[in-house]
């Protein structure tokens, strides 16, 4: 079973491997983490934002990242919700 640490690693590695900048360093989203009954939501964004807030900053094109205790991981689209995800693949929070 993952701790949130490795979780928030693996958060960011499959952000990474999506964006299309690797120069920007990515952050999770501390305040915006949900700890569910099958692992974690995490929000990734650069770390500029992170600590600045400036929206100029931010990241766009992807959504929460579902990270479970044995490790899989899913980046969700901008517009689709952590509660119809769930739904679809009978995760109960």
């Amino acid at each position: 079973m993952l701790t949130l640490e490795e979780a928030k690693a693996l958060a960011i590695k499959h952000v990474r491997d999506v964006c299309a900048d690797k120069s920007i360093e990515l952050a999770v989203l501390d305040k915006s983490t949900v700890v569910k009954s099958y692992g974690w939501e995490l929000r990734v964004n650069s770390r500029a934002y992170a600590e600045t807030g400036d929206f100029l900053e931010m990241l766009a094109g992807h959504g929460a990242v579902i990270v479970r205790h044995n490790g899989k991981v899913n980046v969700l689209g901008a517009t689709e919700s952590v509660e119809a995800f769930e739904k679809k693949h009978w995760l109960k929070p």
